[in-house]
């Protein structure tokens, strides 16, 4: 059932009064966000178990951040206390166990906003394309049922229902969120390019897999994403097409515009893809050639320690260098031998026959015509071919240049759409009328 839009702006406005009221606040820290992962983890690994967690199992998932700390007991238990207390003011937790209030170690259950903080947090941490993906399809989706329920839509209210609305949708929210992953995945790709010189200069064989297994992944993931990025895109450009064709014939400018915009943002998409892929082959390329030529070379660094040592103490040597050496050949060089070619003989009893062939002018001729047109306002297509006809041009050669004079047409003209009845322009011949007036 739908809500009328007054009581729906009216129940907003009495949400956000509410919320300022109450002094609602989501003021999380960060031993609080690492507990909602925590808590989240449990419950996703064991399914089976209950839906709450007894106070003490949540305070010894706490214990687990503490001891990345090195913090002792007294400040590990009010820190634990401080952060469940938080999550409890900002309903990321709530307690399960509100009848047995003298229980000391109450139960706590996770809310749909813990969960989706906790889950936000973990999807961020995966270095993938999926999301990008998933979006890409969804789009796609969407597309697809706007163009079939443009091809339907007879009135204005329809057009405005099916068409108008979930387009500018699809144009403002789900193209933006495209954007916004590809600029999370330059973040991780920046974050990664700043750990593998690290991982580079470590010592050690493991540091030199852990370097070419995060770039095959990275290169992996970044040509997959090309691929999936090529695929959606050539499947959304014929849908907007379909769109824009459909709404050119029932003059829906604002409906054009959007596809035109779409349009330019999915140019902007496949560009970025096909950038990162270039880079990222680049650099790919770059660090295996240095593991090759320096780091499989001197795997122990004892070249590089010796080269170092070196470099930091003034050198008890110098080298002086002299011309380049000069290769000396020792095989005696060979003049080159020119083909004699076989004598050729005139043949007497040959003539060659040459037949003149005209130039074709027409499309010369059908061009002026047309420009001639549109100067006095308007050109049609039965016209321009009737006047060819009454000149004598065959009806071949006339079929021949149709198609070329209708894109011509076209392109120096405003399409008219209004009048497409079928008009004789030979004897035995019509065609559908098409009109274009002066842009």
């Amino acid at each position: 059932m739908s809500v009328p839009a007054h009581q729906s702006k009216e129940r907003i406005y009495a949400i956000v009064s509410r919320i300022i009221e109450d002094q609602d606040s989501l003021d999380l820290k960060p031993r609080g966000i690492a507990l909602l992962v925590f808590i989240y983890d449990r419950f996703k690994t064991h399914p089976s178990a209950p839906t709450t967690l007894a106070e003490s199992e949540v305070r010894s998932l706490h214990k687990r951040i503490e001891d990345l700390f090195l913090q002792d007991s007294a400040t590990a238990e009010l820190l634990a206390s401080s952060a469940i207390d938080r999550l409890l003011k900002a309903h990321c937790l709530v307690r399960a166990d509100i009848n047995r209030l003298q229980n000391s170690d109450q139960e706590l259950a996770l809310t749909q906003l813990g969960e989706s903080i906790a889950e936000w947090y973990l999807r961020q941490s995966e270095f993938n394309g999926e999301s990008l993906t998933v979006i890409l399809r969804e789009f796609n989706s969407h597309l697809a049922i706007i163009a079939e329920r443009a091809s339907i839509a007879e009135f204005d209210e329809d057009w405005g229902k099916d068409v108008r609305q979930p387009i500018q949708y699809v144009l403002t929210e789900m193209l933006l969120s495209i954007r916004r992953h590809q600029s999370n995945l330059d973040g991780k790709h920046e974050l990664i390019r700043e750990t593998i010189p690290t991982l580079l200069s470590s010592e050690g064989e493991d540091s030199i897999n852990q370097c070419e297994n995060l770039l095959e992944r990275v290169v992996t993931t970044i040509t997959d994403l090309h691929h999936v990025t090529l695929n959606a895109s050539n499947v959304a450009y014929s849908l907007i097409e379909k769109i824009e064709h459909l709404a050119g014939t029932c003059n829906e400018v604002t409906v054009i515009h959007a596809c035109n915009d779409m349009v330019r943002h999915i140019d902007a998409v496949t560009e970025w893809t096909r950038q990162r892929q270039r880079d990222w082959v680049e650099h790919h390329n770059e660090v295996h050639r240095f593991i090759r030529t320096v780091t499989r070379v001197d795997s122990q660094r004892r070249l590089t320690a010796a080269l170092k040592r070196g470099i930091v103490q003034v050198p008890q040597w110098t080298l002086v260098c002299t011309g380049e050496p000069k290769f000396f050949r020792f095989r005696d060089t060979e003049p080159e031998r020119k083909e004699r070619k076989a004598p050729k003989l005139a043949r007497k009893d040959f003539h060659r026959e040459t037949v003149e062939v005209p130039f074709d002018m027409l499309r010369d001729v059908l061009d002026s015509q047309l420009s001639e047109a549109l100067a006095n306002g308007e050109a049609k297509l039965s016209d321009l071919l009737k006047n060819q006809a009454q000149s004598g041009v065959p009806l071949r050669k006339l079929a021949f240049h149709t198609s070329w004079l209708l894109s011509r047409m076209i392109e120096c003209g405003k399409l008219d759409n209004a009048n497409k009845k079928l008009t004789s322009v030979y004897s035995g011949a019509s065609v559908q009328e098409l009109r274009v007036t002066k842009k």
